[in-house]
């Protein structure tokens, strides 16, 4: 199954570079920045034939590197731009599979390696489409090879990356010069929905596990509502902080649901669409998941590194990291607009989402949560932003914990379909709440953020 889609990863590549222009003002020839993943690539296998002690599977990493480096070589003369990136990742991690078995993970791992490297050396979204294919495709092939049946399992990462080049280079053949309303909506189309229904079989044909159900459509879903909420090119902060906590609460229920597959299944259907719609911005929102990807991926290879962490641990760095950025969310919308209507509705999503954020990810999430909010007034502070009202917004969300932390009990230990069914009820809640405030709180005022807070 692997060497179909290697030709198939093979022919887009080509294709995109035939088909698609070159990014303006990317360099005609590489710079001397090629030259690292070349030495870098070179030096392990150098290393792990002639250097003392030289580390197991280094030699396959080594080669993974340079067998990266020179499959994303024809990117560095401008050759294909965001479809190219995907299925360069493809082309090189399919090429994994003509290794030995016992060296498939540490060439896999040395690919991913070079194809961040020669990423750096790249300019505007290539390179990073390129660096976030590598790293989730890579991670999602080590955790399909530890779900399944060890290195010789089929690699879901390769086969959802070819999948997702396959449906950016149908969208980028569709006329480019239209910007009408249905153009827009059949480039959607194009893009989305290979990547949710045949992301879906492939699942389906591969696990064949309940808990794998919906998560590529989901991701694909949650890609739309980003790049939506990222509609507007402005400097206002609002939508990329919130988009984060999404994906961060996406990140949460994928690895309940599919444990860390899941999670990088569910990245990798976004990827895709984030990258074939040209929304750059988005993945920075998408890198809770991705981070979380990683991170079981490199578990998963290191079980000995990672024994201290259980799963109530990795529920309290969920927790920290929401409870650094929950604060912000509000203070970034209230920052240029008028009115208690917003600060009392904002109060009441909150507590609502704090609860539910409880229920969500148990005792130890609820300790990150609270450990969290010390870190917002000194991220808004960064940001120069109006850290008073982060800090009034991070005492909301930290003494809804320390109240009802001892009236939840059981909420605490749901099992997976009622602690669902809980979080639906919360989730409708807040969207009804959120649709009061966004009907109540008006456009943002024309003055700029300083005014605002200069007249305050």
């Amino acid at each position: 199954m692997v060497i179909p889609l290697l030709i198939l990863s093979l022919l887009i590549l080509v294709a995109s570079a035939l088909l698609e222009k070159p990014e303006p003002g990317r360099p005609a020839k590489p710079h001397l920045g090629w030259i690292l993943p070349v030495v870098v690539g070179a030096g392990m296998c150098l290393w792990a034939q002639t250097g003392p002690g030289a580390p197991k599977g280094a030699l396959d990493s080594g080669l993974g590197v340079l067998l990266g480096v020179l499959v994303a070589l024809p990117l560095a003369f401008g050759r294909g731009d965001r479809v190219a990136c995907v299925a360069t990742a493809a082309v090189a991690m399919a090429a994994t599979a003509f290794f030995p078995t016992p060296a498939k993970i540490p060439a896999l791992m040395g690919v991913a390696f070079g194809l961040s490297l020669a990423a750096t050396c790249l300019r505007g979204r290539t390179s990073a489409g390129l660096a976030i294919a590598a790293g989730v495709g890579a991670s999602a092939n080590i955790l399909a090879m530890k779900a399944q049946s060890g290195p010789d399992a089929f690699p879901i990462g390769t086969a959802f990356l070819a999948l997702g080049a396959l449906s950016l280079l149908a969208g980028s053949l569709l006329p480019a010069a239209s910007e009408a309303r249905s153009a827009r909506w059949v480039k959607i189309a194009v893009v989305c929905l290979p990547v949710a229904l045949v992301g879906e079989f492939i699942l389906w044909a591969q696990v064949g596990s309940i808990p794998f159900t919906g998560l590529p459509t989901a991701g694909v879903a949650l890609a739309l509502l980003t790049t939506y909420l990222l509609r507007d090119d402005s400097t206002d902060a609002f939508p990329l902080l919130l988009s984060g906590l999404i994906w961060l609460g996406a990140a949460t229920v994928a690895f309940s649901l599919a444990k860390g597959l899941g999670v990088a299944v569910v990245g990798l259907a976004a990827v895709a669409v984030v990258v074939g719609l040209g929304e750059s911005t988005a993945l920075v929102c998408i890198a809770p998941i991705l981070a979380l990807a990683y991170y079981r991926a490199f578990r998963e290879l290191n079980p000995s590194a990672t024994q201290a962490l259980d799963l109530g641990q990795h529920y309290t760095m969920i927790g920290f990291a929401a409870g650094a950025l929950a604060p912000l969310v509000p203070a970034e919308w209230l920052r240029d607009r008028e009115g208690q209507a917003g600060q009392v509705l904002w109060s009441l999503i909150l507590v609502l989402a704090t609860l539910a954020g409880m229920v969500l990810l148990g005792a130890k999430g609820a300790i990150g949560l609270v450990a969290g909010l010390g870190f917002a007034g000194i991220l808004a502070a960064y940001r120069n932003k109006p850290v008073v009202e982060a800090l009034a917004f991070g005492g909301v969300v930290s003494f809804t914990v320390l109240v009802t932390y001892g009236w939840l009990g059981d909420w605490l230990d749901l099992g997976r379909t009622e602690r669902t069914q809980a979080l639906v009820g919360v989730a409708v809640v807040i969207g009804l709440l959120s649709w009061l405030l966004q009907a109540t709180a008006g456009k943002p005022s024309s003055a700029s953020p300083k005014e605002v807070e200069s007249n305050a």
